[in-house]
């Protein structure tokens, strides 16, 4: 007697598969994982690191004299109503 597919892959079945996964909110364990972050560095010499790339990036495009002096149109506003 031959045997369908059915019946050979019942032979090694189990009962619940163990190689399901839950499904995971990537944001909500995106933040956990940066509240436990924070807890255990006190220093925050991760998030220095890359503040200080983005501030040292920033200041690069603009000069002291743009932040202290806003040019005349900025500072007008706009005057064509």
């Amino acid at each position: 007697m031959m045997g369908n597919n059915r019946d050979i892959l019942a032979q090694y079945s189990t009962q619940g598969s163990p190689t399901d996964n839950l499904m995971v909110d990537t944001y909500k364990m995106g933040i956990q994982n940066m509240k436990k972050m924070i807890c255990k560095d006190r220093d925050l010499s991760k998030f220095k690191k890359h503040v200080h790339v983005q501030h040292h990036n920033n200041n690069s495009e603009a000069t002291p004299d743009d932040i202290e002096n806003p040019s005349a149109d900025e500072a007008s506003g706009s005057e064509d109503m």
